[in-house]
């Protein structure tokens, strides 16, 4: 009948995340956790659902064990929150995203995030882009200020 209970099951699953999703790709994810182990190009992440992997090629650098890490993935973006713990400042953010120069002169690049989208000036880094093409893949780490440290294309 209606409302019986025909069978119980556990949910589980693996989550690698080893790339950026291509231009149009329709993905979302929000996850925060803290970074358990490091081993060559993978974070661990403890999350509240398990373990997931997550390939430093996407942007991360300079991560710690111990350290919390939010990832917001949204179509072709990915943006990496690193702190100290779960309610200490922010440290880093690392901002991924198809290059989308936000001034005739390249002088600024325009990426999203949770936020909104952001324009950033690029300064000394400007050069790193000579001949990038608009949608190549970039990063762009920022202090806990939200200052632009290092800019840098995605391979």
């Amino acid at each position: 009948g209606a409302g019986n209970i025909i069978g119980v099951h556990d949910l589980q699953f693996d989550l690698q995340i080893g790339q950026i999703a291509p231009p149009g790709s329709k993905a979302h994810l929000l996850l925060t956790g803290t970074i358990s182990k490091m081993k060559s190009n993978f974070i661990f992440l403890k999350t509240p659902i398990g373990i997931v992997n997550v390939n430093n090629k996407i942007g991360i650098k300079s991560a710690k064990i111990g350290q919390t890490m939010t990832l917001h993935m949204h179509n072709d973006s990915v943006v990496a929150d690193l702190a100290a713990s779960n309610d200490s400042a922010l440290l880093r953010r690392f901002v991924t995203g198809p290059l989308d120069f936000a001034a005739p002169d390249h002088a600024a690049v325009r990426l999203w995030t949770p936020e909104g989208e952001q324009t950033y000036p690029i300064g000394a880094g400007k050069s790193l882009l000579n001949g990038a093409r608009e949608g190549t893949p970039i990063t762009v780490e920022l202090n806990g200020q939200g200052e632009l440290i290092e800019l840098h294309r995605v391979k």
